[in-house]
């Protein structure tokens, strides 16, 4: 399969069902970027299933971003080929400040151009903020 999507318009969706503050709009967002079936993998958890996805990102949205004050941003490096995307994200504070998390994001889509599987993990924040020699 190729595939047949904006990507960068893709990864923007994605990345804004993170800040999304109105639960009914970050339920629709997930039904439109996830298959009903599909699997996020972290370090510590797997989740499957809209259900599962929905409150895990509801979760993350209350403590990191209402809560804590963060926001999550692309880097603007997506690229994909076939079914696969891969791109970085990065959670700073919305006020202003330094990277305090940066994720790299695998997603392998189904047929429909939807997430059948999704694939986070941590980056070192510290070494993405170094000037670069």
């Amino acid at each position: 399969m190729d595939i047949d999507i904006d990507i960068d318009r893709f990864v923007e969706k994605y990345v804004a069902v993170w800040n999304e503050p109105d639960s009914a709009a970050r339920r629709k967002v997930i039904g439109e970027l996830w298959d009903a079936d599909s699997t996020e993998t972290v370090q510590s958890a797997r989740y499957h299933g809209h259900d599962a996805l929905e409150a895990r990102i509801a979760e993350a949205h209350k403590n990191l971003v209402r809560d804590a004050g963060y926001v999550f941003r692309s880097a603007g490096d997506a690229t994909g080929h076939h079914d696969t995307i891969t791109f970085t994200t990065h959670m700073a504070p919305a006020a202003g400040g330094g990277i305090a998390w940066t994720g790299r994001i695998v997603l392998t889509l189904g047929e429909n151009g939807r997430i059948r599987n999704e694939y986070q993990f941590t980056v070192d924040t510290v070494a993405e903020t170094k000037p670069s020699s």
